[in-house]
């Protein structure tokens, strides 16, 4: 099976954004859900102005039924959250248990998980062949060994994270002591003694 970064990349994301929210929930609480609330309107009212004016500029009628119950769900919806605003991973992430996780967040959106120029420089190659130099396109890069092991690192931290966050938050479970142990055989593992941070790495925050 090849086993591709950039596909990891994204695998990970899924797991570093929901550990973001979820950090800031446990920090901020219900204040937070609000934000949550404004954000998903903010998004659901661009989604819709978007719609309608591409339908618009594809000939579509702005007076047909459909047209006007989106005016008025977009209306609905800025009189129900007049605080709307889009939610941002960095400033959600600061201040929280695990504000470092960031630099990983912004570390695998450059490198790997968008189409960025350093991603996309992934799969050029410059090559000699005589006197002529050419750039060819893989369009399955190689990857390294240890650029794949940390990779794999970082789904890990970050499962785990996840993992001991929602634990926290719901007063824990009759998996408190597994939990414990696979964190601790996990930082052990990173060379991390267990219970004292380390700059990078996703620590538990355990009042």
């Amino acid at each position: 099976m090849l086993l591709r970064k950039s596909n990891l990349g994204n695998y990970i994301l899924k797991y570093i954004i929901p550990l973001i929210w979820i950090a800031a929930l446990r920090e901020r609480g219900a204040d937070f859900v609000k934000d949550m609330l404004n954000d998903e309107a903010a998004s659901r009212k661009t989604v819709g102005q978007t719609t309608l004016k591409l339908s618009s500029r594809s000939g579509a009628d702005a007076e047909a039924e459909d047209a006007k119950l989106l005016r008025e769900l977009i209306r609905k919806s800025e009189t129900q959250f007049p605080d709307r605003r889009k939610l941002h991973v960095d400033k959600t992430a600061l201040g929280t248990a695990v504000e470092l996780v960031y630099a990983t967040y912004g570390q695998l959106s450059l490198g790997s998980a968008h189409p960025t120029i350093s991603a996309l420089g992934r799969h050029l190659q410059s090559e000699l062949e005589g006197d002529t130099r050419r750039f060819v396109l893989h369009v399955v890069p190689d990857v390294s060994e240890k650029d794949m092991l940390r990779t794999i690192r970082w789904g890990c931290e970050a499962f785990m994270g996840v993992i001991v966050a929602c634990n926290e938050m719901i007063g824990g479970t009759p998996m408190n002591d597994a939990i414990r142990q696979a964190f601790d055989d996990q930082q052990l593992a990173l060379g991390v003694e267990p219970d004292k941070p380390s700059a990078g790495k996703m620590q538990d925050n355990e009042q």
